[in-house]
């Protein structure tokens, strides 16, 4: 269990700086496990990108958060 926070909290981190994730305290709800799991295989090449776009549109949630991510860093 221990591992499993801390690979969590590099994962995280990481996605963190991606701009994936808002900050620590931002106010904004963090995406999920399993959301961090698919922006993370697209993003690796493990996924393609119709791939990605199916689970954007079977996901509105994460949709929405990766748009405004992007309408936030033009």
């Amino acid at each position: 269990m221990q591992n499993d926070i801390r690979k969590n909290g590099v994962m995280s981190s990481i996605l963190t700086e991606l701009g994936v994730l808002p900050p620590g305290g931002s106010g904004q709800e963090a995406v999920t496990v399993e959301q961090q799991e698919i922006i993370a295989a697209y993003r690796t090449g493990r996924m393609t990108e119709e791939q990605f776009r199916k689970h954007l549109s079977d996901d509105p949630d994460l949709a929405n958060r990766l748009a405004q991510i992007n309408n936030a860093n033009p």
